[in-house]
């Protein structure tokens, strides 16, 4: 197949610090590996660097101002480019609609990656946003021909089912032989590891924030959370970091952190990347959300209640979990199922089933 991957997204020009470039890299690695001819189309407000390989073709389309007029122009050329370059299907890491889609969609079959609830996410962004997503995805979601979702819980989601698209549900993935599980500790005290950004409060920094204060022979390492969170002596607060960086903090915790405030966009499910990171590296994990990789129970993972303050109401378990898991490591055979490449290979198939069924009903409709 020819693959046209359609993102819109800003790496801030480091890459290297971005999860999400990551993944894209992946995946398109993997689906070139296995045969298939893909290019990538990156339309980015502050972007303007080289990405990807030198093998494959990433064509940047920034709008430096970010003025909407200059995001439409973008949109505009990224489109074009996409159906000059003749792809057999679009994969698009799903956004905000842009009229310059719809030219796609008539021409070409359009296949969004899901990663969150856009109705909850939005609400959390400024009223004109929300209001903006509310109106207009439905031109988006009814002109799609298929949807990928990362979580079971998303596809049930009444706002994308209504829409009756095929669809398939991957959790994200990380590729397994780039990572090295860690050496396990010595440590007396517990050491605590979060991946995370500012401004995104169902992460739930608050509440890792209390833990801290009421645990302070713990010691806590933010990465990605800014210096002016961190006000107590057992928290580091190292800001953005990239991988090489903060790959020596993580080998020296014994327990990582997930996400803890899914329930503030209305979620309770994720497969989110920094847990495929942390178990990649053999780290034990607290988050507050079910994984969409492990439906059932693992002794690794410590799955508090999604909701205000349950580090501090189920400390107990917590402090339970951290002590067993000191000096010991996530064992590589436990968490195969996060590796990329048989996600990918699913997601292949589904793309070529996608495409199949568009190519019949452009066949019928002659």
């Amino acid at each position: 197949m020819r693959i046209a991957y359609l993102c819109h997204c800003d790496f801030d020009g480091h890459p290297e610090r971005s999860g999400v470039y990551r993944k894209i890299l992946y995946q398109v690695e993997c689906w070139r590996r296995l045969g298939n001819d893909v290019a990538v189309f990156h339309i980015s407000a502050n972007d303007t660097g080289t990405y990807g390989t030198p093998d494959f073709a990433w064509h940047v389309f920034p709008y430096p101002r970010r003025t909407y007029v200059g995001r439409m122009r973008a949109w505009n050329s990224a489109a074009k480019s996409v159906l000059r370059w003749r792809p057999d299907v679009v994969y698009h890491r799903c956004d905000l609609w842009y009229p310059a889609i719809q030219e796609l969609t008539r021409r070409v079959p359009l296949v969004l990656e899901i990663n969150t609830d856009d109705l909850g996410e939005y609400r959390m962004s400024s009223r004109a946003r929300s209001t903006y997503n509310r109106l207009t995805r439905g031109f988006l979601l009814r002109t799609s021909s298929g949807l990928v979702f990362v979580s079971a819980e998303l596809s049930k989601l009444p706002q994308y089912d209504c829409f009756g698209k095929p669809y398939v549900v991957i959790g994200n993935g990380i590729r397994l032989e780039d990572y090295i599980v860690q050496s396990p500790t010595h440590h007396t005290c517990p050491r605590l590891v979060f991946l995370g950004s500012d401004n995104q409060p169902w992460q739930g920094v608050d509440d890792i924030l209390t833990l801290a204060g009421l645990k302070t022979d713990w010691f806590f390492d933010l990465v990605g959370v800014s210096a002016g969170s961190c006000a107590r002596q057992n928290v580091a607060c190292h800001g953005s970091m990239c991988r090489e960086e903060y790959e020596p903090i993580l080998g020296r915790a014994d327990v990582a952190i997930g996400t803890l405030a899914l329930y503030r966009k209305g979620g309770a499910e994720s497969s989110s990347l920094k847990v495929r990171e942390y178990l990649a590296y053999g780290l034990p994990v607290v988050m507050g959300c079910k994984d969409t990789d492990f439906p059932l129970p693992v002794p690794f993972i410590l799955q508090v209640p999604n909701r205000q303050g349950s580090l501090v109401s189920e400390i107990a378990a917590v402090e339970g979990f951290v002590s067993k898991w000191m000096g010991k490591r996530v064992p590589r055979k436990d968490v195969l199922q996060i590796d990329v490449d048989p996600k990918e290979r699913k997601r292949l198939l589904f793309l070529e089933e996608v495409l199949e069924l568009h190519n019949e009903k452009r066949l019928h409709a002659r």
